[in-house]
């Protein structure tokens, strides 16, 4: 039996009542293992219960970087979000899937001159964090000869390393406008935190801040029309901050510091998107060791999928096993047995490892060479983030799942299309070279 024709057939038996896949959505015969599948309907559901809580004033934008798949972004845009860059290429990204100027906000830790320049001429909103990218942004706008509208991003916490502190905070306004005559101050911008499930946590941040705001306020005799509270919504396959409770306790803040009439940005991005992402691959190897713990070894681990690299620093930088679930689906069917397992890629490193140690492990089934991996939640930061040149193997193809049919929204790379972006010098062709 060959694999082509094998995989899909496999797929409409074993992961039908995993995401909802039959042997019609493989497209043609082609085998596109391993790949990622995006569910709409998730992405969808998370936007919706976001809008029936949330408060009129405040505009919520996708944060790209976290996963700027030009499908994902279209989604975005259909149901009215605005999107939050970090690159020219986010803004390429953006544009195609029909973003407007006016709909997105320029931000990160650092640009480019090149980012600034296109930011500029392009008239999107940017946000700063120090007065070293003021000052390049003002000349950029300058040249351009037109005025370029920016928010002051910081951060509190002054221990944390991103975004200016409140002191750089002072130092930029005072004089803003005589400093830096080509950009418009319409806002300001605080980032403190990611991954927060607690929502006592936001909003006792958020407090913090709004007081920050009015104490600004006064003292520069300012009003800022923009408010950006950043975002930091923990979700991912097994838990997730409640939209509920945070909004509840939104709205007597707003109340409370006279905001409800002001533009109040909510950036999120994890949110939106991990839930919904699921990446198929198989098994290559099964090895088990004497002491019982299972080491399962998947094809294209690392290269498509984002493992945080183990560091001797901490436990905490290793990625939990309790943040994502595993399944393996065989031929046989679902085994009852539950082994203690590592799951691994191709790569004889601790990089290309699911998990913080060989003492936090999945318990999962046995596998069989060709049995599948689904390895679920992984919709942020998965093949984004990825390794993605390790090893110069495929990189995996994306599909969306709709209405129970699967498209596809990114083409699967092979290693001869990384080949097609080199080139041997022409020095290096010269047999006499040594």
């Amino acid at each position: 039996m060959k694999q082509r024709n094998f995989v899909p057939r496999l797929i409409k038996r074993q992961l039908n009542n995993v995401i909802n896949l039959t042997h019609k959505q493989i497209l043609k015969s082609k085998d596109y293992l391993p790949f990622y599948v995006y569910n709409y309907e998730t992405i969808k559901g998370q936007i919706l219960k976001l809008r029936k809580y949330l408060p009129a004033n405040v505009k919520v934008y996708y944060s790209a970087k976290v996963n700027p798949s030009i499908a994902i972004l279209k989604i975005m845009k259909n149901f009215g979000l605005g999107a939050e860059i970090i690159s020219q290429g986010e803004f390429l990204a953006s544009q195609k899937a029909g973003f407007k100027s006016k709909e997105l906000l320029f931000g990160g830790s650092t640009r480019s001159d090149l980012e600034l320049s296109l930011a500029a001429d392009k008239g999107l909103v940017v946000s700063l964090e120090s007065a070293a990218e003021a000052k390049r942004l003002n000349k950029i706008s300058k040249i351009l000869r037109r005025g370029t509208n920016v928010l002051l991003r910081f951060n509190p916490n002054e221990k944390w390393r991103h975004g200016s502190s409140l002191k750089d905070l002072d130092k930029i306004i005072k004089g803003f406008s005589n400093k830096f005559p080509f950009l418009i101050l319409q806002g300001i911008h605080e980032y403190i935190q990611g991954r927060v499930y607690n929502t006592e946590i936001l909003l006792k941040n958020l407090n913090h801040f709004f007081s920050i705001i009015l104490q600004l306020e006064r003292k520069f005799n300012l009003k800022f029309e923009v408010i950006d509270i950043g975002g930091g919504f923990g979700s991912v396959e097994t838990k997730e901050l409640s939209v509920p409770d945070f909004c509840k306790g939104l709205i007597p803040l707003l109340k409370k510091y006279g905001f409800r009439k002001r533009k109040i940005i909510l950036e999120l991005g994890r949110y939106f998107v991990a839930r919904s992402g699921f990446y198929v691959t198989r098994i290559i190897e099964y090895k088990r060791r004497q002491d019982g713990l299972v080491f399962l070894i998947n094809e294209g681990l690392v290269n498509n999928l984002y493992v945080v690299v183990p560091a001797k620093i901490s436990p905490k930088y290793f990625w939990p096993v309790d943040d994502i679930e595993i399944e393996v689906i065989g031929r046989g069917g679902q085994a009852k047995q539950l082994n203690p397992t590592i799951v691994c890629g191709q790569m004889s490193s601790l990089a290309d490892v699911i998990g913080r140690n060989y003492k936090s492990y999945f318990l999962l089934p046995a596998g069989k060479p060709g049995d599948l991996v689904i390895i679920k939640g992984v919709g942020a930061y998965g093949l984004t983030w990825a390794h993605s040149l390790v090893g110069t193997r495929p990189i995996a193809a994306e599909f969306m799942l709709f209405n129970n049919k699967l498209e596809l929204i990114r083409d699967k790379v092979e290693p001869a299309d990384l080949l097609n972006y080199q080139r041997i010098p022409a020095f290096l062709r010269k047999k006499q070279i040594l």
